[in-house]
């Protein structure tokens, strides 16, 4: 198959999953985003180096695509936090710092929020 044949076929499941997660962000409980966070991590960044290969038909983009989407994914999923009061998925502040206090209802958030 034809890389050009692949792109309608990569936005068309990157549409999807944009749309997904951000229903899952909106509607989602606290509970169900601490628990699935992780997955959808890896499992959108191994999606996007398979496409990134199938794309290019060369294994020389996985030495790029792959440690990207590896500091990538580490850095999402240390950064981003949940609001255990109302369930609000906190957005980062900065590149290395967090927030503390939810912006949407003031409440603490927990301190070991990926344990």
């Amino acid at each position: 198959m034809r890389s050009s044949d692949l792109f309608p076929i990569f936005a068309a499941v990157w549409l999807a999953l944009g749309i997904g997660l951000w229903l899952f962000s909106r509607r989602g409980s606290y509970h169900r985003k601490k628990q699935w966070h992780l997955v959808l991590v890896a499992g959108a960044g191994v999606l996007f180096v398979c496409f990134a290969y199938a794309l290019s038909q060369r294994a020389e983009v996985l030495y790029v695509a792959v440690p990207a989407v590896i500091l990538i994914s580490f850095l999402n999923y240390k950064l981003t936090r949940f609001c255990p009061r109302c369930g609000f998925t906190v957005p980062r502040t900065g590149l290395f710092s967090r927030a503390t206090y939810c912006p949407r209802c003031g409440g603490k958030l927990d301190e070991d929020t990926h344990l």
